[in-house]
């Protein structure tokens, strides 16, 4: 059972990639770029209760809240790609000593205090998961953050390539293969990278102190 649910952590993960990776304008593609928000059980119910209507469009992030009565953390364990990027960083993170992950459990009622929080600012109309929710949080860091600064790294890596002239040919055609598939048009610069960035970073190094401190805690 542990190996169905790693390949089906892998698979979420690289088709939640590949979809921000699409969500170009205008969009083509045959999945909805936005189907993990969808998904997401906290989107559903925030966004229904916000705007005192039922969305259509939300019915799987319902579906997957369902699933957890008969299942459990169906959605956590085996298609939240933020939970798989968690336990992928625990590999490499160094864990601190069993009685302080022990006493971590002391944490686990601000999970619930932050849920009211939540709702209590969508029965008010607001929405306050942006920062909070797992597919929210990995989307806007992917897209952000990450993405441009990979695209950032490898054009600069490639320029200093370039400086060397017998592989001035090989750098020019993979540059250009590169911008076709898989740059921008343009680097993107996003005024609240860095806030994304640091916050997912502290939920990764969380995992120093516990297995998925973050999704467990908070």
């Amino acid at each position: 059972m542990r190996t169905f649910r790693r390949i089906s952590q892998i698979l979420f993960l690289l088709l939640f990639l590949w979809l921000v990776w699409r969500a170009t304008f205008p969009y083509e593609g045959s999945l909805p770029s936005d189907l993990f928000l969808r998904a997401s059980p906290l989107v559903a119910l925030t966004t229904v209760i916000a705007s005192r209507a039922w969305v259509p469009r939300l019915l799987l992030g319902v579906v997957m809240l369902a699933l957890a009565i008969p299942l459990g953390r169906v959605f956590c364990g085996w298609v939240c790609p933020l939970g798989t990027t968690l336990d992928a960083a625990g590999k490499i993170v160094r864990r601190r000593s069993a009685a302080l992950r022990a006493d971590s459990r002391r944490w686990r009622w601000t999970k619930f205090a932050i849920l009211v929080f939540i709702l209590a600012g969508a029965i008010l109309g607001m929405q306050l998961l942006w920062p909070l929710d797992p597919i929210v949080l990995l989307t806007r860091t992917v897209s952000t953050s990450l993405y441009s600064l990979f695209t950032l790294a490898v054009s600069r890596a490639l320029s200093l390539a370039s400086q060397v002239p017998f592989l001035e040919g090989a750098v020019y055609r993979t540059f250009s293969f590169l911008q076709a598939v898989l740059f921008p048009l343009r680097q993107p610069v996003f005024s609240l990278a860095t806030f994304f960035l640091v916050l997912f970073l502290v939920i990764v190094f969380l995992e120093k102190v516990s297995r998925r401190f973050w999704c467990r805690n908070l």
